[in-house]
């Protein structure tokens, strides 16, 4: 009976590992994080607002464009700085856009340890 458990989870590992080969290397990455352990305890969490654990509607809904790697609505076309706008230059841009790369490390803080923000690096001279 073990040999068939053991036959049948490596004919799924075989179908899981050539449907993964076949996505995108952004879908790729956005699963392979969203099956990390742990990745999804921030979906069960009460929402106790003594403890910070609220999420709004529209945060929840970006939390999980973010998880899926899905671009979220409404978000502006350009930044201030005149590229064009989306996730990853939220998270990235020094201009008013850190507020939202505070709130995303801080909601990862809440499921995964060791979450830091990178610090701002120093000018080069010379």
């Amino acid at each position: 009976m073990t040999k068939i458990v053991c036959n049948d989870r490596m004919i799924l590992q075989d179908a899981v590992d050539t449907i993964h080969s076949q996505l995108p290397l952004h879908s790729q990455w956005c699963l392979e994080l969203s099956c990390e352990k742990g990745a999804s305890t921030w979906v069960t969490v009460l929402p106790i607002q003594d403890h910070g654990f609220t999420l709004y509607k529209r945060s929840f809904r970006d939390a999980l464009c973010l998880r899926y790697g899905w671009e979220p609505k409404d978000l502006a076309s350009h930044c201030i700085r005149g590229k064009t706008f989306g996730v990853e230059n939220a998270l990235s841009c020094p201009i008013r856009h850190n507020e939202l790369r505070d709130i995303t490390a801080s909601l990862m803080t809440e499921v995964c340890h060791g979450i830091a923000l990178e610090p701002t690096l120093q000018t080069l001279s010379g």
